[in-house]
């Protein structure tokens, strides 16, 4: 019991450092995941996989792949977590100052318009399983993914840092970046990584493969029954 009062005494003071090396693991397990199962680690590969499709659809033609396995999180999913884990470090370590909600609602709006159009379509009958009017390419998931992870992460830890800071009696250091120049290469941070995977995932695999370094085709799956597949190329 001493031990749990601790661990929890620690997390209350130190609520920002806990954020950062939770989503830290968040970010590590699903790219885990696929060269776990390549060296035959079916068992924590499998717990992997089956832990995140709790928070994702792992429809294998919108994940990236490594060894012929796609990760445990979809294109989106897998950027927008790194970005809200680079949010939460900028807060901590650049002493980023509290956004107002409209510019994070200027960050997420991209990914809900583009998820939106895709499901209004569908449903206007616009769009079918056969016969699709609009569907985004793993660029633009990432793209989007990414924008929604800053507009969230930015909010939330820069207002919890406030609060941290009140709680604590300290005045808010200087701000080492701008909102605008963090954003920027945050952004450029999310495009290297994900051209670096994509990269990987052609020289790694076989039997599926990506378009170009960008894979900006827009991928739809062979048969219709695996547009409610999850984890086709998991385990």
């Amino acid at each position: 019991m001493q031990t749990i009062s601790k661990i929890l005494k620690y997390i209350s003071n130190n609520i920002l450092e806990s954020f950062i090396f939770i989503l830290t693991a968040l970010n590590i397990l699903p790219i885990l995941a696929p060269l776990l199962a390549k060296i035959g680690w079916y068992w924590p590969a499998k717990a992997i996989y089956t832990l995140y499709s709790l928070f994702c659809h792992q429809l294998h033609w919108r994940s990236l792949h490594v060894c012929d396995y796609q990760y445990g999180w979809c294109s989106r999913c897998t950027f927008m977590w790194l970005n809200i884990l680079l949010s939460a470090l900028a807060v901590k370590l650049l002493n980023l100052k509290k956004i107002k909600w409209y510019w994070a609602a200027v960050l997420i709006a991209p990914m809900a318009l583009d998820g939106i159009v895709q499901t209004v379509a569908t449903m206007l009958g616009f769009a079918s399983f056969t016969s699709i009017t609009y569907m985004s390419s793993n660029f633009m998931r990432m793209f989007t993914g990414s924008l929604f992870g800053l507009g969230f992460g930015l909010y939330i830890f820069t207002n919890l840092n406030e609060v941290v800071l009140q709680e604590k009696n300290l005045k808010a250091a200087k701000p080492a970046w701008g909102l605008l120049r963090f954003v920027l290469i945050s952004m450029l941070t999310s495009l290297l990584v994900y051209v670096s995977l994509v990269l990987i995932w052609d020289s790694s695999s076989s039997n599926y493969k990506p378009e170009n370094i960008f894979d900006f085709s827009v991928r739809t799956p062979a048969q219709t029954q695996d547009f409610i597949v999850r984890g086709k190329n998991a385990l």
